[in-house]
Formats: structure tokens, sequence, C-alpha cells
């Protein structure tokens, strides 16, 4: 078996492209292009004879999916395979465990007293992600002079460790903070949040072109227009 392109994207979208031991940032972006140095390890390897493959409670089959799969910078990924009797299978996935639950508490864990204040920290957001499509997604200046540029790949990693975790984030901090919202502010932001998550399945499987509600210029406008006052 191998690894399929959706648990891969859900591995990279939940860890946020960082090592799930050390929190380092895996990705590197450059002029000419960017670079991963994240690496996809096995809990328990793919052969019998592999980094604590003996485990007899993971069928084969099972385990190229994304729950025996943790995302780990290279250093501790051979840390793992080099040593396998000092890290144990219940130890390696409390790691993932954890990480992926600081970037959940890290989305979500903020309280505002007014809206204004919500604005501020919903715009800083929006405003990274229009940037980051801008200069990379697929109506980009780049993408569209040059169709055999790296671009394509850049947007596809900063979808998985940028764009998609910012989207949670927005939506996680208006949530906690839904009572700062009139009724028509609310329905404005329930047109973001179906937005984002029809983008976040997109990305994980691809789904049909009219599935995806593209993103709703009124929630842009409903965040500057308070900004501006």
């Amino acid at each position: 078996m191998t690894i399929l392109e959706k648990d891969l994207k859900i591995l990279w979208g939940r860890a946020a492209g960082r090592c799930s031991y050390c929190n380092e940032d895996l990705t590197r972006t450059f002029e000419q292009g960017s670079i991963t140095l994240g690496e996809m390890a096995h809990v328990i390897a793919r052969s019998q004879n592999g980094p604590r493959g003996s485990a007899e409670f993971l069928a084969e089959n099972e385990r190229d999916k994304y729950e025996n799969l943790i995302l780990l910078c290279p250093t501790h990924h051979r840390l793992i395979d080099k040593a396998p009797r000092n890290f144990a299978v219940e130890d390696i996935l409390e790691w993932k465990r954890r990480h992926e639950e600081k970037v959940n508490f890290s989305l979500s864990n903020i309280e505002v007293q007014t809206f204004y204040e919500l604005c501020e920290r919903v715009a800083i957001i929006l405003l990274e992600n229009s940037q980051i499509h801008k200069q990379y997604g697929p109506e980009s200046l780049v993408a569209n002079s040059n169709p055999f540029s790296d671009v394509s790949d850049i947007w596809s990693l900063k979808k998985l460790t940028k764009i998609i975790p910012n989207n949670r984030k927005i939506i996680n901090i208006i949530e906690k903070n839904i009572g700062l919202l009139k009724y028509t502010q609310k329905k404005t932001f329930y047109l973001f949040k179906e937005h984002a998550e029809a983008f976040e399945l997109n990305t994980q499987s691809r789904l049909d072109r009219e599935a995806v509600p593209r993103f709703p210029i009124e929630f842009k406008n409903m965040i500057e227009e308070c900004m501006d006052e």
C-alpha cells in the first residue's frame, strides 16, 4: 500500500505543518519555490520487520492511514526509528494527540470584550490569507503568467499549513464570541463558515466545483467596515 493523498493532507493540516514533537515549522518558501522538511512517519512500521512493526493490533493494510502516521522533523523521525525500543507506540501517539490538541487550543481559546476587538483579530488573519492567495493562489500573477512555475505546489502547501488553520482560527474566535454579533452579522459569518468548511473538504478530497462556495466578500466587508468606524 501507499499513503493516500487524503491522509497526507489531513496529517499536515491537523499538525499545522509543524513537527509533532518539537513544534518546528516544517515549511520553507523561497523566490524560486518551496520545500517541505516534514516527514510522514509511521507509528507502527509498514512491515513487520520495521520499527515497532511487530505490533499485532494493527493490520498491515491499515498502516498507511492517518491514524498510524505522525508528522515529524527529520531529526525526530530518525530518532524514533533508530531507537524503536525507546519509543513505544503509545508514547508516539501521545505526542501526536498533544500536538494536535495544542494546535486546536491555540485556534479557539480567545475571548474578547467588544465587536471591534473581535474584528481587529479577524482582520489580521484575513490579511494574511489574502496576501497568500494574491501571491500564490490560482488567480495570482505568477500562476497566470507561468503555468509551469512552482507556484501551484506552494499554493497547495500554504492551503494546508496557513489558509485552513487560519480559517479554523477565524471560525473558533467568532464562535467563542458569537454573542457580540447582531443577527445579520451572524448570517454573514455563517456564509464564511460554509465556505471555509467546504474549502477544507475540497483540499482533502476534491469536490465538485459547485459544491465549494466562493469566499463571501460581504464577510470581508463586514470586518473592514467595523475597522473603519
